[in-house]
This record gives C-alpha cells, structure tokens and sequence, in this order.
C-alpha cells in the first residue's frame, strides 16, 4: 500500500458569481507536514467540486457540510485527508 499525506483540503469560491450553485471553485491540498509544494485546481459548479471530492475519498458527510458551508461562505476547510503521491498527482494538485 501506497503512504498517505495527511493534510486539508482548502477550497475557495472564486469571486465573479455569487451562486454557489454555478460558481468556480479553488481547491488546494494542505499537507500538514509541508514537505509538498501545494498546487491548486479548479473546479466549476457544484457538480464539479463534488466529483473532485468523491475522488479524493472524501466522505459524503463532509462533501454535503462544505456545500452547506459554501453557500454561506466563500471558503471551507476539509479536515483530515489522506492522498497517496498517486491521487494528488491523479487530481492535479
């Protein structure tokens, strides 16, 4: 089995909409070591910041808090995400 990083994953409504429903979002991995240079995606729609979450293994309670959070807010922190080297090159991070 493939090691894990352990970090967050930041994402954040870019500005120019204000739905968050059609809006374009920024996602960013945060290792909580910080050996990773952190690069960011982005993701457009709710549909899109959904399919990114579910293939990082985000679960799907955390994937409907940071909807709820997101249409309040601009920003949303997902706590405790583990990503194999793979998946964070897999994801473009």
């Amino acid at each position: 089995m493939a090691a894990s990083v352990a970090g967050s994953l930041l994402i954040v409504r870019l500005s120019g909409t204000v739905d968050p429903v059609v809006a374009t979002y920024r996602i960013t991995f945060a290792p909580v070591d910080a050996r990773l240079r952190g690069r960011h995606v982005a993701c457009e729609r709710f549909e899109g910041l959904t399919d990114f979450l579910r293939k990082a293994g985000v679960p799907t309670f955390e994937v409907e808090r940071a909807w709820r959070t997101l249409a309040r807010r601009r920003f949303y922190s997902v706590p405790r995400v583990a990503l194999t080297v793979d998946q964070i090159e897999t994801l473009g991070l």
